[in-house]
């Protein structure tokens, strides 16, 4: 049987829709950030962090919270220290909960941008120099973010694949132990400095 050109045509972008179906539904696996920034930890790369913290930290000097910016590095450090601090050799999902845009913004209330050892961290190498405790400064950077955090949750909500994630995660440590942990993990669509993306990524926002 011989096809028409139409029918060809269409054939064709039937078949060329599936195979980028194929290679979206490859590539949109929130899998290896979550291992990225939970076991490789220090090494993460920044965008695979939510850029409400990237972001505070990043300009926190300019805003003249702390004594000077946190470097990319530093901030992919301070992350790991403020949420897992201890070395993971691997992660397993044992259930993921979709959320709801109430429950997203219900996760950043009360955010935490540094605890005691992550404070500490900031303090030995050089950004904070001012007579603050950890809380003071989680505080000052929660208030002084909350129009930004808000603009950014209304942003990448709006996009129509947008989705976000509650992981109820089993994490193993270096050491053999193990315990069970919630991970917040979400599509953004801004860079770690808070500029627009043509794109949505996954990205950890917090493990709790």
């Amino acid at each position: 049987m011989k096809l028409s050109t139409e029918l060809k045509i269409l054939i064709a972008v039937i078949v060329g829709a599936i195979v980028l179906w194929g290679i979206y539904a490859l590539s949109d696996n929130f899998t290896k950030t979550l291992t990225d920034v939970i076991v490789k930890g220090r090494g993460a790369s920044i965008e695979e962090i939510d850029p409400i913290y990237t972001n505070a930290l990043m300009n926190a000097g300019t805003y003249q919270i702390i004594s000077k910016n946190v470097s990319k590095e530093d901030i992919a450090k301070n992350f790991w220290l403020t949420y897992v601090g201890k070395d993971v050799s691997s992660i397993k999902i044992i259930k993921k909960t979709k959320l709801s845009k109430a429950q997203v913004n219900d996760a950043f209330k009360g955010y935490t941008f540094v605890n005691g050892e992550s404070f500490d961290f900031l303090k030995k190498a050089g950004y904070v120099t001012k007579n603050l405790t950890a809380q003071q400064l989680n505080t000052l950077l929660s208030n002084y973010n909350l129009s930004t955090i808000q603009t950014m949750l209304n942003t990448r909500e709006g996009i129509p694949q947008f989705v976000a994630y509650k992981l109820e995660v089993q994490m193993t440590f270096k050491d053999g132990n193990s315990k069970n942990a919630n991970v917040i993990i979400m599509r953004a669509i801004s860079s770690a400095t808070g500029q627009p993306y043509k794109h949505l990524r996954w990205v950890v926002s917090k493990v709790y």
